[in-house]
Order: structure tokens, then C-alpha cells, then sequence
């Protein structure tokens, strides 16, 4: 269960006038630490507007209360796999968190807001079959 989290780094810049062609958003997990029943997972939300328009990126921590936190993190770090129902829930903490904050960074920057996506749903993985995800 997600108990916590805080923004610690922003960075935003515009490098050329212009219209925006599009979006890649990209949301990395840079490190995860757990210390008895607590996980903290760091993580990186980078968005760059197309074609080498603006660039932003929001660091970040969030904090977790897991019973079996120490197991989760020896897991993220053999398989870079959570839980599914964790993982949901992670990356739509990380993902308001960092919608929010970007929209007022790229308000300073003149360019468009990264507009929160719908939750994330991970779908149940088959047997040699890649993860998929899909919108709510």
C-alpha cells in the first residue's frame, strides 16, 4: 500500500520554438530499498515533446508499506518485476505525481501539459509471453 512519496528533482527545457509533433513519456524505476516492512522505490518521469522540441523530467520517491517489502525488493531487483496489483498501483502514484508537477513545469515552459493517463492495469503474464498492459 502506497503510504508516501515526494518529488526531489525537476528539470525542464525548451530547446526550439516551434509546434510540438508529439509526446514520449517514459517512467524508469532507478532504485528500490526496503527495510523491514517499508519499501521505497525512486524513480525517474521523463517526457520528451517531439521532434526535439522541450524535454522534462520529475524524480521522485515513493514510499510503500508492504508486508512482504524485503521479498518485493529482492524480486524488482532478480526480475525487475513487482506484484501486478503493486505495480498498478505504483506507477499510478508515480504517474499522478509527476502529471501534476509537469503540468505546471510545462505551463513555465509555454509547451503542453503531460495530461494524466489513465490507470495502469497489468494483465496476467502467460508462459513465454511479453507483460501487457492496458487502460482502464
Amino acid at each position: 500500500m502506497i503510504s508516501g512519496g515526494r518529488i526531489t528533482d525537476i528539470e525542464g527545457k525548451k530547446l526550439k520554438d516551434g509546434q510540438i509533433s508529439g509526446m514520449a513519456v517514459n517512467i524508469n524505476i532507478d532504485e528500490v530499498r526496503a527495510e523491514g516492512e517499508k519499501m521505497t522505490v525512486a524513480y525517474t518521469f521523463a517526457i520528451d515533446y517531439q521532434p526535439e522540441f522541450a524535454k522534462l523530467a520529475i524524480r521522485g520517491e515513493i514510499f510503500i508499506q508492504e508486508k512482504n517489502a524485503k521479498e518485493a525488493a529482492e524480486k524488482w531487483k532478480k526480475t525487475r518485476q513487482f506484484p501486478p496489483a503493486l505495480a498498478e498501483e505504483l506507477l499510478t502514484s508515480i504517474n499522478y505525481a509527476a502529471s501534476a508537477v509537469g503540468t505546471l513545469v510545462s505551463f513555465g515552459l509555454g509547451v503542453n501539459a503531460p495530461i494524466a493517463i489513465p490507470r495502469a492495469r497489468i494483465a496476467p503474464q502467460e508462459a513465454g509471453q511479453p507483460q501487457k498492459t492496458k487502460a482502464a
